[in-house]
């Protein structure tokens, strides 16, 4: 109650409405870097980057930044003629760079073996990013045209036990087994027998490598477990 110029009394009603402030969070990921609403351009994780904007009532509302980068290692270990990606957890395709990168069928493991000399490379994905390595070179395939080695797998496809016959070949051979993503099943060193008796009984179903390796020259066969 006031007093008006009539020197009466004045009754005031107030009507107010108190506008807030807002603030919320922007979750982000993206794939090597991100461009935020601020004009920045992130390259690592962020959870503290703040941005002010006006909100429906004209009010300040405070934005705060979780960005979560992430990065795809597409590095190649060349261990010739086995190549392997150095990425974990992803999945893979690989390519034939002596084909405008044509994928090779079937070979989706972490490692690939190429059974013929060439320039290879891989395309890696992990949750939504996408990258492809540089290409790496295969050189080493193949025995010389004078060696006459012939080498018989059976039963292959196999349920469990394989022998590997070889023959005419002069000389020790090394050779190595392994699953298509790389590990290790079986090697030897400087044998001298032309029979190898192998058993994946206890191994997974699946495509396997035997890499033999006579001399400086390397040749490889492909052992189906079924």
């Amino acid at each position: 109650v006031l007093t008006n110029a009539a020197g009466c009394d004045s009754t005031v009603t107030l009507d107010l409405t108190i506008l807030n402030s807002t603030t919320g969070t922007d979750t982000q990921s993206a794939c090597d870097s991100f461009t935020w609403i601020d004009g920045n351009t992130y390259t690592a994780d962020n959870n503290i980057a703040t941005h002010v904007l006006t909100n429906a009532a004209g009010c300040d509302s405070t934005v705060t930044l979780d960005l979560t980068i992430e990065t795809v290692d597409v590095t190649i270990t060349n261990s010739s003629p086995n190549l392997t990606a150095n990425q974990v957890g992803a999945t893979y395709r690989w390519l034939d760079c002596d084909d405008n990168l044509a994928v090779i069928p079937s070979e989706t493991g972490q490692s690939y073996t190429a059974t013929v000399n060439g320039n290879f490379a891989v395309e890696v994905t992990l949750g939504n990013c996408v990258d492809t390595s540089a290409c790496e070179s295969v050189n080493n395939v193949g025995l010389s045209e004078n060696d006459k080695t012939i080498v018989s797998i059976f039963p292959n496809p196999t349920n469990g036990f394989v022998t590997i016959q070889i023959e005419n070949q002069q000389g020790t051979i090394n050779y190595t087994i392994t699953t298509l993503e790389g590990k290790i099943v079986e090697q030897a060193l400087n044998v001298t027998t032309n029979q190898i008796e192998v058993d994946l009984s206890n191994q997974s179903d699946g495509i396997y490598t035997f890499i033999l390796n006579a001399g400086n020259t390397n040749k490889v066969y492909k052992i189906v477990k079924m």
